[in-house]
């Protein structure tokens, strides 16, 4: 008999029999079910030998600590870590970490995310936010993907606790249920699933670098119309200003703060139940869609009875966040589709001046790495636009006809590419779908793989 996966015939095993768990359902007949206690150990950062960020050292004075942020999709990335001095280190020999370890984190926002340890270069221990799983008595590649399926996320589900700082218990991990089969078989599955998982991973990645350079592509477009023009044989000029170089002749160019006003918001007291029961929208940085030209109207967070305490904003407003720390990636900026009020994170561009919103919203879009250089001062946590120097900086300004055939231009080109955006993301969906159902239906034995599968 022969079960489909995603459109692929894989055989199933002769004969199943009844797991005893209710949710498991039937397993193939010679599996075994054990607890994870009876096939490994768990070990994790003991209270006492805990530290402090007086214990964090240099890369070259002390030993890697593994941090749930170093677990990623597909594999372990050591590319930004943190050290723990070697006293420290030494400490705690249970915790050390060598390849073919598997991590489980217990505590935090990320818990049950499952690392397996491959390429690991130094030495490394674990912060306390994870279990290390040691002394494994089947094979490590085979239990690690057990790990990654509902078998164990159902339970670990089931028994976290605590809303605010989930937590899974050591002991409740090491009692969770695990299905067990021959020793071959465990081979046969790891080796199947770590060629097909590879393949699978090979083409997410390449589906996510076209998305990249198409994200490349939108940002050249961007640049190049908004500085440039649209029409390729205009006689061209010096700008004056160094990163926007050579302009169409007949342009203009004037300090932002002459072409529009900046308005800066404010949050009504929490204490004032009456300015939130009204119909005016109020929103803040997490409120922008910094990817595309985007309405506030489907992503409104309170309403506020009227606009006594911060200003009122009309539709078709440029808003951008001069408070946040995604102002180290890009500076949000997003055009109002309702009339609204903000936050004190955030400024409004009402229009003075002979440059249309949308022309500066792709203006700031097709500059941000130049603009966000001058305009956004670097902090360590939260950065800030530093609000003169954006008054005071330049902004192109074409003929009113032609601002309009920018952004027209603009807007076609972009909505084609995120139209190929939307295509590629579904299909890297598909394929993260195709890897988990796989994973899940190998180690289950709904379907049963050779190792030349």
């Amino acid at each position: 008999m022969e079960v489909i996966v995603e459109n692929i015939s894989f055989e199933k095993y002769p004969v199943y029999k009844y797991s005893g768990v209710k949710w498991l359902g039937d397993v193939p007949e010679g599996w075994d079910i054990k607890k994870l206690k009876e096939i490994c150990s768990a070990y994790g950062r003991i209270g006492f030998r805990g530290y402090t960020t007086n214990d964090l050292v240099g890369e070259d004075e002390g030993a890697i600590t593994i941090s749930p942020s170093n677990i990623s999709e597909n594999e372990m990335s050591f590319n930004k870590c943190s050290y723990l001095s070697w006293v420290k280190y030494e400490e705690s020999p249970e915790i050390k970490i060598y390849n073919e370890d598997i991590l489980i984190v217990k505590t935090g926002s990320t818990y049950g995310k499952i690392g397996y340890v491959k390429n690991l270069m130094t030495k490394a221990t674990i912060n306390p936010q994870l279990l290390v799983l040691k002394k494994i008595k089947i094979n490590n590649s085979y239990l690690y993907y057990q790990l990654l399926t509902p078998i164990i996320q159902t339970q670990i589900e089931r028994d976290v606790v605590g809303s605010t700082i989930p937590t899974i218990s050591e002991s409740k991990i090491l009692n969770f249920v695990s299905l067990v089969p021959t020793y071959n078989e465990q081979i046969a599955i790891a080796s199947f699933l770590d060629r097909k998982t590879a393949q699978i991973d090979k083409a997410i990645n390449i589906k996510e670098r076209q998305i990249e350079l198409l994200k490349e592509r939108r940002q050249i477009l961007i640049h190049q119309a908004v500085t440039r023009g649209l029409n390729t044989n205009v006689k061209m000029k010096d700008s004056g200003v160094e990163w926007i170089g050579e302009i169409p002749e007949h342009w203009g160019i004037k300090k932002l703060k002459y072409l529009f006003r900046l308005v800066g918001g404010g949050t009504p007291s929490k204490d004032r139940k009456d300015f939130w029961d009204g119909d005016i929208p109020w929103v803040s940085p997490k409120d922008m869609k910094v990817d595309c030209l985007s309405s506030t109207e489907d992503s409104i967070t309170e309403k506020g009875l009227n606009h006594s305490t911060t200003s009122l904003i009309e539709e078709n407003t440029l808003l951008m966040v001069v408070r946040s720390g995604i102002l180290q990636r890009t500076i949000p900026v997003a055009i109002s589709k309702v009339r609204l009020s903000m936050n004190q994170d955030m400024k409004a561009f009402v229009k003075i001046g002979d440059v249309s919103t949308e022309y500066l919203f792709y203006f700031i879009k097709g500059n941000d790495s130049f603009l966000k250089n001058d305009w956004v001062k670097q902090g360590a946590t939260v950065e800030s636009v530093e609000v003169e120097l954006m008054k005071n900086g330049y902004i192109l300004v074409p003929p009113k006809g032609e601002q309009s055939d920018i952004s027209n231009y603009i807007d076609s080109i972009t909505s084609k590419i995120s139209t190929a955006f939307s295509c590629k993301e579904r299909e890297i969906e598909k394929l993260k779908e195709y890897k988990a159902t796989l994973i899940n239906s190998a180690v289950t034995g709904k379907i049963k793989v050779s190792q030349d599968a």
